[in-house]
């Protein structure tokens, strides 16, 4: 029902319907339909997380696998346009954000990615970045890149790959060309449980 609809989709009795019970049913299974969507978010990173794993399988250089790593989150993104919409309705445990409930498995997904950034890091390959503020940067320019292409500027698929390739080529060049903060701002702390 949300990758067909959105998030608004769902409703418990539509649902129960669907499933041949009744909506009082799905009570025996769920406290509420905030925790339907907080298990179609664990199954949806689960996906996202196989699929990480998936392009990187055998891939030892990290560069390669930051690269194909941003590739599989875009093409997740635009297969699963609903779904990928609420992966950010949780929030990693690091994230601060009170408005948005926390869930593990949304960590798990942003330590995997992160761990090529440093494994990179370590190898010499990102210059002397920061790792978290890389890793961020690098999610930041790959999710601007993955909504830009949802909201379908109809640029044609050869263009949208080549945007794809030029952001991601771009945003690791330039972390590995240059300090990636401005000399007079201090280094932000790690946050913390941070790996």
């Amino acid at each position: 029902m949300v990758a067909e609809g959105g998030r608004s989709a769902l409703s418990l009795r539509p649902l129960g319907a669907r499933l041949g019970v009744t909506a009082p049913a799905l009570y025996v299974h769920f406290d509420n339909k905030e925790a339907i969507l907080v298990a179609v978010a664990e199954t949806e990173f689960t996906r996202l997380i196989a699929r990480f794993e998936e392009s990187t399988h055998g891939v030892t250089d990290p560069i390669a696998r930051i690269k194909t790593q941003s590739h599989a989150y875009v093409q997740y993104a635009l297969e699963n346009p609903a779904l990928f919409e609420i992966l950010f309705v949780f929030r990693p445990a690091w994230s601060p954000n009170p408005d948005a409930p926390e869930l593990p498995i949304a960590s798990k997904a942003f330590e995997i990615s992160a761990a090529a950034v440093d494994d990179a890091i370590a190898a010499g390959l990102l210059g002397d970045a920061e790792p978290l503020i890389a890793s961020l940067t690098i999610w930041s320019a790959v999710h601007g890149v993955a909504t830009l292409l949802l909201a379908r500027p109809a640029l044609g698929a050869e263009f949208e790959a080549a945007l794809v390739d030029s952001v991601i080529n771009s945003v690791v060049a330039g972390l590995a060309a240059g300090p990636p903060l401005d000399a007079d701002r201090p280094t932000p702390r790690r946050i913390k449980g941070d790996h």
